[in-house]
Protein backbone atom coordinates (compact mmCIF):
# COMPACT_ATOMS: atom_id res chain seq x y z
CA UNK A 1 0.00 0.00 0.00
CA UNK A 2 1.16 3.50 -1.05
CA UNK A 3 0.96 6.55 0.88
CA UNK A 4 -0.23 9.46 -1.05
CA UNK A 5 0.54 12.36 1.42
CA UNK A 6 1.09 12.46 5.13
CA UNK A 7 -1.57 15.04 7.06
CA UNK A 8 -0.44 16.37 10.17
CA UNK A 9 -3.42 16.37 12.58
CA UNK A 10 -3.60 20.03 14.73
CA UNK A 11 -7.23 20.07 14.53
CA UNK A 12 -8.21 16.97 17.07
CA UNK A 13 -10.20 18.36 20.11
CA UNK A 14 -10.09 15.49 22.58
CA UNK A 15 -8.68 16.52 25.84
CA UNK A 16 -6.76 13.13 26.18
CA UNK A 17 -4.93 14.40 23.04
CA UNK A 18 -4.24 17.98 24.13
CA UNK A 19 -2.78 16.91 27.32
CA UNK A 20 0.04 15.14 24.63
CA UNK A 21 0.45 18.29 23.94
CA UNK A 22 -0.77 16.65 20.29
CA UNK A 23 -3.73 17.65 17.76
CA UNK A 24 -5.47 20.98 18.76
CA UNK A 25 -2.84 22.20 21.33
CA UNK A 26 -0.27 22.55 17.90
CA UNK A 27 -2.29 25.39 17.29
CA UNK A 28 -0.88 27.55 20.58
CA UNK A 29 2.67 25.73 20.08
CA UNK A 30 3.14 27.22 16.80
CA UNK A 31 7.00 27.11 16.20
CA UNK A 32 6.96 23.75 16.93
CA UNK A 33 3.89 22.74 14.25
CA UNK A 34 5.79 24.75 11.79
CA UNK A 35 9.39 22.69 12.62
CA UNK A 36 7.33 19.45 12.26
CA UNK A 37 5.83 20.61 8.86
CA UNK A 38 9.49 21.70 7.30
CA UNK A 39 11.20 18.56 8.75
CA UNK A 40 8.63 16.11 6.94
CA UNK A 41 8.59 18.24 3.92
CA UNK A 42 12.38 18.42 3.04
CA UNK A 43 12.56 14.73 4.11
CA UNK A 44 9.46 12.94 1.90
CA UNK A 45 8.71 12.88 -1.44
CA UNK A 46 5.07 13.16 -0.86
CA UNK A 47 3.30 16.20 0.17
CA UNK A 48 2.80 17.27 3.58
CA UNK A 49 -0.97 18.92 4.55
CA UNK A 50 -1.77 20.47 8.02
CA UNK A 51 -5.39 19.99 9.18
CA UNK A 52 -6.36 22.39 12.08
CA UNK A 53 -8.95 24.38 13.94
CA UNK A 54 -9.60 27.71 14.10
CA UNK A 55 -8.66 28.06 17.74
CA UNK A 56 -7.04 26.34 20.15
CA UNK A 57 -8.53 28.57 23.14
CA UNK A 58 -8.14 32.21 22.66
CA UNK A 59 -6.53 32.46 19.19
CA UNK A 60 -7.98 34.78 17.20
CA UNK A 61 -9.07 34.16 13.69
CA UNK A 62 -6.25 36.39 12.09
CA UNK A 63 -3.57 34.48 14.32
CA UNK A 64 -5.01 31.29 12.91
CA UNK A 65 -4.49 32.08 9.35
CA UNK A 66 -1.05 33.80 10.36
CA UNK A 67 -0.46 29.95 11.54
CA UNK A 68 -1.49 28.73 8.02
CA UNK A 69 0.54 31.00 6.24
CA UNK A 70 3.67 29.60 8.49
CA UNK A 71 2.89 26.06 7.48
CA UNK A 72 2.56 26.94 4.09
CA UNK A 73 6.58 28.81 4.07
CA UNK A 74 7.06 25.37 6.15
CA UNK A 75 6.50 23.28 3.13
CA UNK A 76 2.65 22.50 3.69
CA UNK A 77 1.43 21.72 0.08
CA UNK A 78 -2.50 22.09 1.46
CA UNK A 79 -4.53 23.27 4.54
CA UNK A 80 -7.18 21.69 6.08
CA UNK A 81 -9.77 24.04 8.20
CA UNK A 82 -12.58 22.48 10.18
CA UNK A 83 -14.74 25.76 11.59
CA UNK A 84 -15.06 25.69 14.49
CA UNK A 85 -13.10 25.84 17.73
CA UNK A 86 -11.53 23.42 20.25
CA UNK A 87 -14.18 24.35 22.77
CA UNK A 88 -16.97 23.79 20.26
CA UNK A 89 -16.15 20.44 19.40
CA UNK A 90 -18.90 19.25 16.60
CA UNK A 91 -21.29 21.26 17.87
CA UNK A 92 -22.49 24.83 17.10
CA UNK A 93 -22.26 26.63 13.76
CA UNK A 94 -19.47 26.46 11.25
CA UNK A 95 -17.65 30.07 11.12
CA UNK A 96 -17.51 30.20 7.09
CA UNK A 97 -16.19 33.64 6.81
CA UNK A 98 -13.02 32.44 9.30
CA UNK A 99 -12.36 29.82 6.68
CA UNK A 100 -12.42 32.05 3.41
CA UNK A 101 -10.06 34.29 5.30
CA UNK A 102 -7.88 31.66 5.81
CA UNK A 103 -7.88 30.70 2.27
CA UNK A 104 -7.84 34.18 1.18
CA UNK A 105 -4.57 34.05 3.52
CA UNK A 106 -2.41 31.25 1.58
CA UNK A 107 -1.82 30.29 -1.93
CA UNK A 108 -1.90 26.33 -1.61
CA UNK A 109 -4.97 24.95 -1.69
CA UNK A 110 -7.62 25.16 1.29
CA UNK A 111 -10.13 22.41 2.07
CA UNK A 112 -13.00 22.93 3.87
CA UNK A 113 -14.53 20.85 6.77
CA UNK A 114 -17.77 20.99 9.14
CA UNK A 115 -21.30 19.79 9.04
CA UNK A 116 -21.04 18.42 5.41
CA UNK A 117 -23.82 16.40 6.63
CA UNK A 118 -25.65 16.59 2.91
CA UNK A 119 -25.11 18.13 -0.51
CA UNK A 120 -26.70 21.20 0.21
CA UNK A 121 -24.35 21.91 2.81
CA UNK A 122 -21.69 20.41 1.20
CA UNK A 123 -22.30 23.49 -1.81
CA UNK A 124 -22.81 25.68 1.48
CA UNK A 125 -19.61 25.38 2.45
CA UNK A 126 -18.01 25.87 -1.53
CA UNK A 127 -20.58 29.37 -1.75
CA UNK A 128 -19.23 30.81 1.61
CA UNK A 129 -15.54 29.86 1.80
CA UNK A 130 -14.59 29.60 -1.76
CA UNK A 131 -12.49 26.33 -0.55
CA UNK A 132 -11.10 24.42 -3.49
CA UNK A 133 -12.24 21.22 -1.30
CA UNK A 134 -14.53 19.79 1.19
CA UNK A 135 -14.18 16.99 3.80
CA UNK A 136 -17.35 14.82 4.35
CA UNK A 137 -16.81 13.40 7.57
CA UNK A 138 -19.51 12.37 10.00
CA UNK A 139 -21.60 12.96 7.18
CA UNK A 140 -19.95 9.91 5.44
CA UNK A 141 -20.61 7.68 8.95
CA UNK A 142 -22.43 4.82 7.13
CA UNK A 143 -23.62 6.55 4.40
CA UNK A 144 -20.53 6.15 1.85
CA UNK A 145 -23.13 6.83 -0.76
CA UNK A 146 -22.78 11.17 0.18
CA UNK A 147 -19.79 11.77 -2.37
CA UNK A 148 -22.04 11.04 -5.13
CA UNK A 149 -25.21 12.68 -4.06
CA UNK A 150 -22.92 16.05 -3.49
CA UNK A 151 -20.91 15.61 -6.83
CA UNK A 152 -24.52 15.22 -8.28
CA UNK A 153 -25.84 18.43 -6.74
CA UNK A 154 -23.01 19.67 -7.40
CA UNK A 155 -23.01 19.01 -11.37
CA UNK A 156 -26.86 20.01 -11.31
CA UNK A 157 -27.92 15.96 -11.63
CA UNK A 158 -31.05 14.80 -10.47
CA UNK A 159 -30.51 13.35 -7.11
CA UNK A 160 -30.85 9.71 -6.97
CA UNK A 161 -33.33 8.23 -4.66
CA UNK A 162 -32.28 6.75 -0.85
CA UNK A 163 -30.72 3.50 -0.82
CA UNK A 164 -32.97 0.77 0.20
CA UNK A 165 -32.23 -1.16 3.13
CA UNK A 166 -31.41 -4.27 1.27
CA UNK A 167 -28.63 -2.47 -0.32
CA UNK A 168 -27.33 -1.14 3.32
CA UNK A 169 -27.29 -3.96 4.55
CA UNK A 170 -24.89 -5.31 1.68
CA UNK A 171 -22.48 -2.81 1.63
CA UNK A 172 -22.73 -2.77 5.85
CA UNK A 173 -21.11 -6.31 5.92
CA UNK A 174 -18.76 -5.54 3.23
CA UNK A 175 -17.51 -3.08 5.77
CA UNK A 176 -17.30 -5.01 8.33
CA UNK A 177 -15.54 -7.18 6.03
CA UNK A 178 -12.33 -4.70 5.91
CA UNK A 179 -12.60 -4.20 9.75
CA UNK A 180 -12.35 -8.08 10.31
CA UNK A 181 -9.62 -8.67 7.96
CA UNK A 182 -7.48 -5.13 8.77
CA UNK A 183 -8.03 -5.14 12.49
CA UNK A 184 -5.54 -7.37 14.49
CA UNK A 185 -8.15 -9.87 16.38
CA UNK A 186 -6.26 -9.27 19.73
CA UNK A 187 -7.37 -5.83 19.29
CA UNK A 188 -9.61 -5.55 22.45
CA UNK A 189 -11.77 -2.81 21.05
CA UNK A 190 -12.62 -4.86 17.75
CA UNK A 191 -15.74 -5.60 18.42
CA UNK A 192 -16.64 -2.19 19.60
CA UNK A 193 -15.46 -0.70 16.41
CA UNK A 194 -18.28 -3.25 14.47
CA UNK A 195 -20.87 -2.45 16.65
CA UNK A 196 -20.26 1.40 16.02
CA UNK A 197 -20.07 0.95 12.16
CA UNK A 198 -23.13 -1.35 12.40
CA UNK A 199 -24.64 1.25 14.22
CA UNK A 200 -23.88 3.95 11.81
CA UNK A 201 -25.82 2.01 8.44
CA UNK A 202 -29.04 1.21 11.17
CA UNK A 203 -29.60 4.30 12.26
CA UNK A 204 -32.34 5.23 10.08
CA UNK A 205 -34.01 1.99 9.66
CA UNK A 206 -37.54 1.19 10.60
CA UNK A 207 -37.49 -0.30 13.76
CA UNK A 208 -33.84 0.99 14.54
CA UNK A 209 -34.39 0.96 18.22
CA UNK A 210 -34.85 -2.72 18.40
CA UNK A 211 -32.10 -3.52 16.25
CA UNK A 212 -29.90 -1.31 18.48
CA UNK A 213 -30.24 -3.07 21.31
CA UNK A 214 -29.59 -6.78 19.84
CA UNK A 215 -25.96 -5.09 18.20
CA UNK A 216 -24.94 -4.42 21.63
CA UNK A 217 -25.02 -7.76 22.56
CA UNK A 218 -22.84 -9.01 19.43
CA UNK A 219 -19.78 -10.78 20.60
CA UNK A 220 -17.88 -11.26 17.47
CA UNK A 221 -17.69 -10.72 13.66
CA UNK A 222 -20.13 -14.05 12.38
CA UNK A 223 -22.32 -13.02 14.93
CA UNK A 224 -23.06 -9.62 13.76
CA UNK A 225 -23.33 -11.44 10.30
CA UNK A 226 -25.84 -13.53 11.59
CA UNK A 227 -27.62 -10.44 13.17
CA UNK A 228 -27.63 -8.71 9.82
CA UNK A 229 -29.25 -11.30 8.11
CA UNK A 230 -31.95 -11.63 10.37
CA UNK A 231 -33.21 -8.49 9.50
CA UNK A 232 -35.86 -8.87 7.10
CA UNK A 233 -37.32 -6.24 4.65
CA UNK A 234 -40.52 -6.26 3.67
CA UNK A 235 -42.99 -3.12 4.53
CA UNK A 236 -41.11 -2.63 7.38
CA UNK A 237 -38.01 -4.12 8.89
CA UNK A 238 -38.34 -6.52 11.74
CA UNK A 239 -35.49 -8.59 13.78
CA UNK A 240 -36.51 -12.14 13.12
CA UNK A 241 -36.80 -13.53 17.05
CA UNK A 242 -35.85 -16.85 16.28
CA UNK A 243 -32.66 -15.55 14.66
CA UNK A 244 -32.56 -12.71 17.26
CA UNK A 245 -31.78 -15.82 19.79
CA UNK A 246 -28.93 -16.97 17.59
CA UNK A 247 -26.72 -14.10 17.92
CA UNK A 248 -26.33 -14.20 22.52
Amino acid sequence: MSVSFIDINAACPAPKVAKKKAGSYLLKDRENLCAIVKKLAVSLDIPVTVKMRLAHETETVQEVAALAKDCERSGASAIFVHGRTRLQRYAGEVDYEAIRAIKDSVKIPVIGSGNVLSPEMAKRMFDRTACDGILAARGALGNPWIFRAIKDHLDGAPPQPEPDPLLKKSVLKRHLSYIDRHVDCSHPGKVGIMRKVALWYMKSFPSAKRIREQVSLVRDYEKMLKLIDAIEYGPSLSLDMMAKESIR
